[in-house]
């Protein structure tokens, strides 16, 4: 839960909940602190740890074999996002940052692959901004299903997360840096409080 003096329908529905509820489940310290200004309680306020399962085997092996399913080189590096595809996500650096990286080394025009695995209204404006930045040719789109997600964790050499908190969803971000580090892939992402919580400051 975070602040929403922009919406009263919001505050309505956030005052009933945070009157009503007798307890709430936390996966971040950023969240209790939300509460705790809200005026709830911290004896009503419990800390679930997250946990992920490893979902599939990254081996040497599976990665060439999902790759090859995939229809993606030994040589390629894929960088993968698994969520909404929507504005607030901030994809719109991503298309950015793979074109500077062209830019500074053209090699990578041949290599460089970047998957997304969502849906979301933003879908056709992500593809623009790839087009516009002359990296049209480096974008996938594959279904967001149990069995597409672990082909990607098999063979993804990066997982994008945005910098940017979703606001109405700061509880799941967690899950993506914890996919990440359970499987053992880097993340590629930005300073922000979870990310600094889960990786560390410096990292």
């Amino acid at each position: 839960m975070l602040p929403a003096n922009d919406v009263e329908e919001m505050k309505t529905i956030r005052l009933e909940v945070t009157s009503g509820a007798d307890g709430f489940i936390i996966q971040t310290p950023e969240a209790r602190k939300v509460l705790e200004l809200e005026g709830v309680s911290s004896e009503d306020i419990f800390d679930m740890p997250v946990w992920i399962e490893s979902k599939v085997k990254r081996t040497p092996e599976s990665k060439s074999e999902f790759r090859s399913k995939m229809g993606f080189s030994e040589s390629d590096f894929v960088i993968s996002y698994f969520g909404q595809i929507e504005w607030e996500e901030g994809l719109s650096d991503l298309a950015s940052a793979c074109s500077l990286a062209i830019k500074s080394n053209p090699s990578l025009q041949d290599k460089l692959r970047v998957v997304f695995s969502g849906i979301g209204s933003y879908a056709e404006d992500l593809q623009s901004q790839f087009t516009l930045n002359g990296c049209s040719d480096l974008v996938g789109y594959i279904l967001p299903t149990r069995i597409s997600h672990r082909a990607l964790l098999a063979v993804s050499d990066a997982l994008y997360i945005s910098p940017l908190l979703g606001r109405d969803r700061i509880e799941g971000e967690p899950f993506r840096y914890v996919t990440a580090m359970t499987h053992k892939i880097p993340v590629l992402s930005a300073r922000n409080p979870v990310s600094e919580y889960y990786l560390g400051k410096h990292r």
